[in-house]
Formats: structure tokens, C-alpha cells, sequence
């Protein structure tokens, strides 16, 4: 009888551990990185294009109303806490280089970290969802009355578009080019005055980001450039401003996702 309840209390007690072993704990941030073409990207690293080496001084991007999809296939938000980098559930990510392409030692200039008010165990998750841009409401308002992250007048075009939800910045020995992309089609009495409605081309992105392998030592976005600049030559002439006459954009908008159907585009990866 000792003997089968010692064997009893060994099975249990591997079960235990083993069950702790895998049963990742609850994480309450998100770390996003940049990438082309699956490998890791920096103010140090360029990007070889048709002969030529760019790397990007400014790349930084706002994103909202996060939420994840649960075992039982609902959405339910998760809402950010407020730190340096993000307020009213809107987060600014990315980095400013600064000479000699490192990144500043400004801490406001440097961040890839979202950070929620609970704790969730993403390997129970199927995916997560969020906005690249700013909710229209908060995107006229004046930047310089905001809580940061929304006073950051690098990120600010005026009154009348709001904000650039993402700037991308490359450049080479010899060439330029840039990626601002914003609302557009905004109607109000002067540049200076918030338009009271939506813009006619909002130019946000839903993103949803599968997370059936992603573990909480994993809790990893990637942002692929790779993806994002598919299908474009990137020079000084190629360059966007959110202008929805202008091819360079209408390709961009769609890798990214702006006029795609789909919630998907693969520039966003869990990696």
C-alpha cells in the first residue's frame, strides 16, 4: 500500500511540474520590432535595393484600439496603461536616429513596447487585433494641449489631417525617400481647423495578427519593410505623402493594408 501511494505521489508530483513547465505565464506587453525580410532591422542595418544600401533615420508609427481573440473566438479589448509612449489607448512606437544613424539617447525617441492594464496568457490567444492610426476622434485634436503620445509634433501634419500614423524615413548615399501616411480628404474652413467630419480617405489599417505559435517568451511583432515596400522601387520620386492619386501610395496602401479587404497583410508578423 506504501508503495503504490508513493508511486501515486511521484506521478502527481511530475504532473505538477510538468503542467508548470508549459504553462506559460500571463505577460501584460507587446514588443514590436522592425525587419526586412525576416531579419531584424535598426538605425546600424540597411536595406539593399537595386544596387543600393539604405537604412531608415526615422521610423515610427501609432497604433489603437488593441484587442485579442479568445479561446471561445470572441474579441475582447486590452486596454493600454498610461506611460511615456501611450495614452487613451493609443501607443507610439518606433525610433529616431540620431548621427551617425544610432538611435538617440532621447528615451522619447525610442520605444517598441505596448504595455496593458492586465496580464493575459497568450498562448490561450488565437490572435490580436489593433489599428494602425489614431481614432478620429482623437486625431484633430490640438498636439499641443495632448498627453503624449499625441503631442509629438514630428508625427503632426496640422489641425485639418491630424496626425501621421506612420513615418517612414530611408535614405542612401545619394537618394531620399519617405512614407508618411495619414488622413487625407479632410474638409474644414482653414488647415488650422478640425474638421468636425471624417475624413473622406481615413487611411487607417485594421491589422489582425495570428498568434496560434506565439507563446508569452515569444510576445514578439515584427514589422517586415520587406512587405511593406513589395513591388516598389524605393527612390526619391517613389515617395508617398498619403496622396491617393499617386501610384508609389495606392501600392503602399495596399501592402499595408488601407485598401485591402483583408485584416491580414502579412507586414505585421508574430515572429
Amino acid at each position: 500500500m506504501k508503495i503504490v501511494s508513493y508511486k501515486w505521489f511521484v506521478a502527481v508530483t511530475l504532473t505538477l511540474i510538468l503542467t508548470g513547465c508549459f504553462d506559460d505565464k500571463s505577460v501584460s506587453h507587446i514588443t514590436f520590432r522592425t525587419s526586412y525580410a525576416g531579419v531584424p532591422l535598426d538605425c546600424n542595418t540597411g536595406v539593399s535595393q537595386v544596387g543600393k544600401s539604405w537604412s531608415y533615420h526615422q521610423f515610427q508609427f501609432y497604433l489603437s484600439e488593441v484587442s485579442i481573440k479568445t479561446q471561445d473566438g470572441s474579441w475582447q479589448p486590452w486596454e493600454m496603461t498610461t506611460t511615456s509612449y501611450q495614452s487613451n489607448d493609443v501607443a507610439l512606437l518606433g525610433e529616431v536616429c540620431g548621427e551617425n544613424n544610432q538611435t538617440t539617447n532621447n528615451a522619447n525617441n525610442a520605444n517598441w513596447q505596448v504595455s496593458f492594464k492586465t496580464a493575459e496568457n497568450l498562448a490561450k490567444v488565437s490572435a490580436i487585433k489593433f489599428t494602425l492610426g489614431i481614432p478620429f476622434e482623437l486625431n484633430h485634436l490640438n498636439p499641443l494641449t495632448q498627453p503624449s503620445p499625441l503631442n509629438d509634433s514630428s508625427m503632426f501634419w496640422v489641425w485639418q489631417t491630424g496626425h501621421k500614423f506612420l513615418r517612414l524615413e530611408m535614405a542612401s548615399q545619394t537618394d531620399n525617400w519617405l512614407f508618411h501616411l495619414g488622413s487625407t480628404g479632410c474638409t474644414a474652413p482653414s488647415a488650422v481647423r478640425a474638421p468636425k467630419q471624417a475624413c473622406l480617405y481615413p487611411n487607417t489599417a485594421t491589422v489582425v495578427v495570428p498568434m496560434n505559435k506565439m507563446s508569452n517568451s515569444n510576445n514578439q511583432i515584427s514589422f517586415d519593410i520587406a512587405k511593406l515596400i513589395q513591388g516598389l522601387t524605393i527612390e526619391n520620386k517613389a515617395s508617398c505623402q498619403s496622396d491617393v492619386n499617386n501610384q508609389a501610395c495606392q501600392l503602399l496602401f495596399n501592402n499595408i493594408g488601407v485598401t485591402k479587404s483583408s485584416e491580414n497583410t502579412g507586414v505585421f508578423v508574430n515572429d
